[in-house]
């Protein structure tokens, strides 16, 4: 997996590989919470090969409980902010488009 965007990816019908498993060290008691919380989000420090996308030397620093949560007004007031700083673009898509050259 690169570690940039590549462009003609975008454009291919097959579905990207999944990516390979990654091996990271962890203390015990991290390991005892993960039982405790269940699902969690894990917050690591790690190498990456620049070419590659490859991950090493992945260290766990912290988990907290995965609660995905929305506020939906935040939410709102942000697409209302957005609407108006592109009210007067056309086609927003096409506005990146040309952007990226």
């Amino acid at each position: 997996m690169p570690y940039h965007d590549d462009p003609s990816s975008a454009e291919s019908a097959e579905p990207a590989p999944a990516p390979a498993p990654v091996r990271f060290r962890v203390e015990r008691y991290l390991l005892r919470e993960v039982e405790t919380l269940g699902r969690v989000v894990l917050h690591v420090r790690a190498d990456q090969d620049l070419h590659t996308g490859e991950l090493h030397d992945v260290q766990v620093l912290d988990l907290r409980p995965y609660r995905p949560t929305v506020d939906s007004a935040a939410f709102a007031a942000m697409v209302a902010r957005g609407r108006v700083a592109w009210a007067d673009v056309p086609d927003a898509g096409e506005w990146v488009e040309a952007q990226r050259g």
